[in-house]
Formats: C-alpha cells, structure tokens, sequence
C-alpha cells in the first residue's frame, strides 16, 4: 500500500519551507486519517502508518533537515 505521490512531495515542500509547525500538522492529520479509519484493519493501519513514517523520514532527509 502506497501513499498519492502528492503527500510525499507536500511532505518535502513542508520540510523545505523549515516550518516545524506545518510539517507538523501535515504529519498528524495523516496520522489521525489513518487511525480514524474503522473500515481497515489493524495490519493494514500498521502498514499505511510503516508508510507515513518512511515518507516523513525522506521528506526531512530531502529537505536537508
């Protein structure tokens, strides 16, 4: 399961614009998106959260930070 490749590069503008308090947001409301999600199960919400940890991970590391 992947993310729209939209998110990542959101991620990425965020993390390179140096606004801790929008990347921030960004990353909890996907959090709560996927936790508020009741029609999924609990291994597919580990999974899309695997995945939102690892774009976050690449966002701050191409944005240097």
């Amino acid at each position: 399961m992947t993310y729209p490749w939209y998110l990542g590069e959101t991620l990425v503008a965020t993390a390179a614009s140096h606004d801790l308090t929008a990347f921030t947001n960004l990353a909890k409301r996907n959090f709560e998106v996927i936790m508020n999600t009741h029609s999924q199960s609990a291994t597919v919400k580990k999974l899309r959260l695997a995945s939102l940890v690892s774009l976050i991970s690449r966002a701050a590391y191409r944005a240097g930070g």
